[in-house]
């Protein structure tokens, strides 16, 4: 997630990218957050990346390993605003 943030999302930019990584346990469960300031990810390639036929490489790879170690108890989300912040928030069980 962190390689996405720098291949796409600071490709083309010309400000410096900023990329903040986060994590905490909070209610019996695990949150990697993953922020950065790129050019952002439009809600069409949201739906992309998040739906089951999609085609990413990197993100299905994320996404197949985690159900198989978690099954489905797993979250991944996605917020982004263009050119101001793009938030990745993986949630995974404790146990």
């Amino acid at each position: 997630l962190v390689e996405n943030s720098v291949v796409h999302g600071f490709e083309g930019i010309s400000y410096k990218g900023v990329i903040k990584i986060s994590a905490f346990i909070e209610d019996n469960k695990r949150y990697f957050i993953i922020e950065d300031n790129g050019k952002g990810i439009d809600e069409n390639t949201k739906r992309r990346i998040l739906s089951d036929e999609n085609k990413s490489i990197g993100i299905n790879n994320i996404r197949y390993r985690i159900k198989y170690i978690y099954g489905d108890e797993y979250e991944i989300s996605i917020e982004s605003v263009p050119f101001v912040r793009t938030k990745i928030t993986v949630v995974l069980p404790l146990s």
